[in-house]
C-alpha cells in the first residue's frame, strides 16, 4: 500500500491570522456559534504534508488521493 498523505497549508495559515478570526466571527450564526462547513478538494499526486500551526491533519492509508477540509466557512472560503 501507498501512504497518502494531505497538504493543508492554506488552512493552517489562514487559521493562524488575526484576519481569519475576523471572518470566522463573521459566519457565526445569530446565536453566535460558527457554522461549520466541510469541503472536499481535487488533489492528488502528493506525496508529503506540511502542517504550521495548530491545526490538525488525519492521515489514512488508502488507494486513492482525497482532501478534505473542515472548519468555519468562511475560513474554507478563502482556501
Amino acid at each position: 500500500m501507498r501512504l497518502i498523505t494531505v497538504f493543508l497549508t492554506g488552512m493552517v495559515l489562514a487559521g493562524c491570522s488575526s484576519s481569519a478570526a475576523t471572518l470566522a466571527q463573521d459566519s457565526a450564526s445569530p446565536s453566535g456559534a460558527v457554522q461549520s462547513a466541510s469541503r472536499d478538494f481535487a488533489l492528488g499526486g502528493f506525496d508529503k504534508v506540511e502542517l504550521y500551526g495548530p491545526d490538525n491533519a488525519e492521515i489514512r492509508i488508502g488507494d486513492q488521493f482525497s482532501v478534505r477540509a473542515e472548519g468555519p466557512a468562511a475560513l474554507l472560503d478563502i482556501l
